[in-house]
């Protein structure tokens, strides 16, 4: 969210069309992610393709298990109240984006895309 407040492109957007620009970016690697997945090649043996292709979903299990946990742990003290964490609320505003805390965890969040996107490629 940083990066596309940032953006000469898209820092002209509003708070939820930064959402949803950033909703098709995601749902863009996720489909990349899904066409290198499906096009992993077989090795010949039962068994090793289906190693690989357990590995391939565990990566997207790492990746939804990072970015749930960090929308739920205190660590991030994304929720304004711990009611607003019960009941799934997210309250944000442009100032949170700007904070230390959200930019660590985007950082970690792209790193974790990137390192499995690159994973299935090579």
């Amino acid at each position: 969210m940083t990066v596309i407040q940032k953006d000469p492109i898209t820092r002209h957007l509003d708070l939820q069309d930064r959402f949803h620009h950033a909703g098709r970016l995601f749902q863009a690697a996720l489909d990349r992610f899904n066409v290198c997945k499906n096009a992993l090649p077989s090795f010949g043996d039962e068994e090793t393709d289906r190693q690989v292709a357990a590995f391939a979903d565990g990566l997207v299990d790492w990746v939804l298990g990072s970015i749930e946990w960090s929308i739920v742990n205190h660590r991030y003290n994304v929720f304004v109240s711990d009611d607003d964490r019960t009941r799934h609320i997210l309250r944000l505003d442009d100032r949170w984006f700007m904070s230390k805390r959200f930019r660590l965890l985007f950082f970690f969040v792209s790193s974790v895309l990137v390192t499995c996107i690159f994973c299935l490629i090579m």
